[in-house]
This record gives structure tokens, sequence and C-alpha cells, in this order.
């Protein structure tokens, strides 16, 4: 049995949009950010918890990664 299609204003409705070689329409677009900026803020929450515990061996790859 087939799934039923999540409609616009998600971040799959996006995603279909771009495969389609559609135009995300606005309520898609907005869901779409918020997916991004929720992922992008468990990374830096993340980066951020890792850089507290591990104090000298995050300062030596920020040192490796600027280089």
């Amino acid at each position: 049995m087939p799934r039923e299609l999540q409609g616009c204003g998600t971040s799959a409705a996006y995603k279909r949009h771009c495969r389609k070689g559609e135009k995300p329409c606005e309520p898609c677009k907005k869901a779409n950010s918020r997916r991004v900026a929720r992922t992008n803020r468990i990374w830096l929450n993340t980066l951020q918890a890792l850089a507290d515990r591990y104090p000298e061996e995050y300062a030596e790859i920020r040192k490796e990664q600027a280089a």
C-alpha cells in the first residue's frame, strides 16, 4: 500500500517540489527553513558540547582547520 503524501507546508513537500523541478511554495519554503534551522542548532549545540568536554582536542582541530 503506497504511503500518503504529506501536504504543502512540510519539509517532505519541499523536497518533492525540488525533485519535480518545481519552485517550492511559501509554506514549503518556511517548513524547510525551520528544519534547516533546527538541524543547524542541534549541530552547533553538539559541537559546543564537544568543545566543552574536550577543549584541548577541539583547539587542536580548530588550528588544523584554519591552516
